[in-house]
């Protein structure tokens, strides 16, 4: 490392960004107005430069930068800039200078174990508030520079070009994701496909886009007999342009930076070193962005040519002898094989600790497809650049990509079809990350040593390998994450409902799943909860009564290739079977057995047993459905909780009267608290030593009522809330008595 000065001052630098990001400092550029601005929403007039408009589906929004905000009237601040969501701006040209008057606030930071971090995201990417966008003006029609004004127009006519040239909106949104870096029109189950065959790289600019671009343009200088340095130096203006042009990301910026190394370096009488290089490119990276040593892209591209030049010269040492004795073609697929174990193994801690999962036939996938990337990159290139003369010629030479991607979901779709297709590992924590890259270096030495003992002569025997292979087994071992044992988790999910009950075995039981002011509430909250928590079997999900705000969520978690559930149990009559059809459907299309409990049944899940208590027979089919809500109550050695959906005085009278088993240490309150629910009988009768109540923050319902809170604290009850504490847990001795409650805080974020 000492012979790689920027290695080592990489190094250094990412440490001590990491430690400043560990102890808490915050690696974010201030601004006026970030240090001005609390980030609760309010009234505000800014000013700024267009930077980029993107229009789907859902919505329209653009990113202003360079800009003025003035909070409810006051002075203007500078900040860094602002994404901006609204309508009619499509028309706007990008690169003009406009007023904007409506709301800004800060972005969403996490409610939830699991749940991404916008705020961090988008800050790290400049744009440090979201501004909802009641008009527009234009105050100047361009202000960008000529250079910025040719690329912003080339951008945009390509884009326009390929969707043209695209056989449809959701090919378009591919190819403009392969070649010019848009992820916006991307299609979600598409995309989710791709991810689950581990070929989601092949859509981010990296190294692989700008070294082929590089190459095609120096092949053709040759070809063109320029002299070696005006090519070298056109060729690497050129990749500055395209990266600059796509707004380019942190890989991107990697790969332009590394291969200006190789293409510099022979000008300067020096030898190109693939480490140095990369130490190069982090070192400037972070200079310029500090916060980025937190940034999934930024780890996953600089991981993943770490393996590339640390892991698979030692693989390949290792490997070269048998290699050669293979023929040719096999060789190759071998060789290509040892060059995507080693990102893997270089890149598996940040995917596990980002994505909570990895593909596991994500290799396969990569020898097959990965060949062809450049024919579809150039096909796609050649397409768009074509298309903006004549659609007819672009559609042909687009034609190599548009089968490379209808091959490449098909088999994506195969194999997600196959058995641990994913494999959760959940989030794993620093420390297991440590661990891990150790134990990797004790593979690479082992390995090392091992390979060298065979040049010397020594017999290719895999029993001497064994403790290379061993540090290579525990490695990966140590980054599954470690459950916490038995838990209550009441998630933040809005205005609904969603308990889930972690068992010893880290199986999880939900009680609800739905939210009716988050439109995916599976997608950004249950599952990256689940899947963070390493849990990928769901025994029993009971549904108390069939309201959106409790089942929105069960189509996604039934058809999600990363998590196995058991069973589906509501409580229903001839006369209401009715409302649980879209339920039954669902369940049906998934495979998943749908239960019909009644009052007095019984089912067990890791050691805990579930009571259905309620809808009593008392209750006519035609009773309010909330009212009808089933009741549980789950019992763990001496613990017990009630689960009561969304019951009102009439149920809570009657299951009072009628049952003895209501008294418990943990209440989810009654119906997100309404001052209808919660009657003072009830909690005598319940005496809960804890209550939850899950509840949207500022919903329309008043939820939680002032008087059902002062009655639960009246109760002795301790009152805890996601609407102001995010994701509840309450963690359950393993004698199955006492409890420790903690939410999830600025603390646990």
């Amino acid at each position: 490392m000492f012979r790689r000065p920027f290695l080592l001052i990489f190094s250094a630098l990412f440490a001590v960004c990491f430690a400043a990001r560990f102890f808490g400092v915050s690696l974010l550029r201030k601004t006026p107005l970030t240090a001005a601005f609390s980030g609760e929403k309010t009234a505000a007039s800014a000013v700024g430069v267009i930077d980029r408009i993107t229009v789907t589906a859902e919505y329209e929004r653009l990113q202003l930068t360079d800009c003025e905000v003035s909070l409810c009237g006051g002075e203007f601040l500078g900040t860094n800039g602002l994404l901006v969501y609204g309508d009619g701006f499509l028309d706007l040209p990008e690169g003009a200078r406009v007023r904007i008057t409506g709301d800004i606030s800060a972005f969403d930071t996490p409610d939830n174990p699991g749940e991404f971090d916008r705020q961090s995201y988008y800050r790290t990417r400049g744009l440090d508030f979201v501004f909802y966008s009641d008009s527009v003006e234009i105050i100047e029609e361009d202000t960008r520079s000529f250079p910025d004004r040719v690329l912003g127009s080339l951008r945009q006519r390509l884009s326009e070009s390929v969707d043209r040239v695209s056989a449809d909106e959701t090919e378009a949104g591919l190819f403009k994701a392969f070649f010019l870096g848009d992820k916006s029109g991307i299609d979600e189950e598409q995309y989710d496909l791709i991810r689950i065959g581990g070929a989601a790289h092949m859509l981010a600019i990296s190294g692989l886009h700008l070294s082929l671009i590089g190459k095609l343009l120096l092949d053709l200088f040759k070809k063109l007999r320029l002299p070696p340095t005006p090519s070298f130096i056109t060729a690497d203006l050129i990749l500055l342009l395209y990266v600059i042009m796509l707004d380019g990301s942190a890989s991107a910026w990697r790969a332009y930076i590394m291969f200006s190394a190789a293409v510099f370096a022979p000008l300067l009488g020096r030898s190109y070193d693939f480490l140095s290089a990369l130490g190069l490119a982090g070192t400037l990276l972070l200079l310029s962005a500090p916060s980025y040593v937190s940034d999934p892209a930024f780890l996953l591209s600089f991981s993943a040519a770490a393996g590339i030049g640390i892991i698979y010269p030692v693989l390949r040492g290792a490997l070269g002898g048998l290699m050669k004795k293979l023929p040719r073609f096999l060789e190759r697929a071998f060789s290509a094989l040892v060059f995507s174990v080693s990102i893997q193994l270089m890149t598996l801690p940040v995917t596990a600790y980002f994505y909570y999962s990895v593909p596991l036939y994500g290799m396969l996938v990569n020898i097959v497809m990965l060949p062809f990337l450049s024919l579809a990159l150039v096909s796609v290139m050649a397409g768009a650049a074509a298309g903006i003369f004549s659609a007819s010629i672009g559609g042909f030479f687009i034609g190599f990509a548009h089968y490379y991607f209808a091959v490449l979901l098909k088999i994506c779709e195969w194999v997600g079809d196959l058995p641990f297709a994913v494999i959760t590992t959940g989030k794993p924590a620093e420390w297991q990350i440590a661990l891990y890259y150790a134990l990797l270096s004790a593979f690479l030495f082992l390995l090392r040593r091992w390979a060298k003992g065979v040049e010397k002569g020594q017999k290719r025997r895999l029993r001497k390998a064994a403790p290379a292979l061993l540090a290579l087994s525990l490695a990966v071992a140590s980054l599954f994450h470690i459950g916490g044992g038995p838990s209550i988790t009441a998630l933040y999910v809005g205005q609904g409902d969603c308990s889930v009950i972690t068992t010893e075995e880290n199986h999880a039981v939900l009680i609800d799943c739905g939210s009716s002011s988050k439109k995916d509430v599976s997608g950004s909250v249950i599952l990256p909860f689940l899947k963070s928590s390493g849990i990928s079997i769901i025994d029993m999900i009971f549904l108390s009564h069939a309201d959106g705000d409790h089942i929105s969520g069960l189509s996604k978690l039934l058809s999600d290739n990363a998590i196995k559930v058991g069973m589906v149990c509501v409580s229903y009559s001839a006369e209401t079977r009715q409302e649980w059809s879209e339920v039954a459907e669902l369940a049906g299309k998934a495979g998943v057995p749908l239960v019909n409990l009644k009052t007095g049944d019984t089912a067990m899940a890791g050691g805990m047993t579930f009571e259905v208590l309620s809808p009593s027979e008392q209750l006519s089919a035609d009773a309010d459905k909330n009212e009808r809500s089933m009741v549980v109550r789950m019992e763990y050695g001496d613990f017990s909780a009630l689960f009561t959906g969304d019951i009102g005085e009439l149920a809570e009278d009657i299951l009072s009267d009628e049952n003895d088993k209501t008294d418990c240490d943990y209440l989810k309150c009654p119906h997100h608290g309404s001052k209808y629910s919660s009657s003072k009988d009830f909690l005598q009768s319940v005496t809960p030593a804890l209550t939850v109540i899950s509840a949207g923050r500022n919903n329309s319902y008043g939820h939680p009522a002032p008087e059902t809170i002062e009655r639960l604290i009246s109760s002795g009850s301790e009152v805890f809330r996601t609407d102001t504490s995010g994701a509840v847990t309450t963690r359950i001795s393993s004698a199955g008595e006492g409890v420790k409650t903690v939410y999830f805080s600025d603390a646990f974020r």
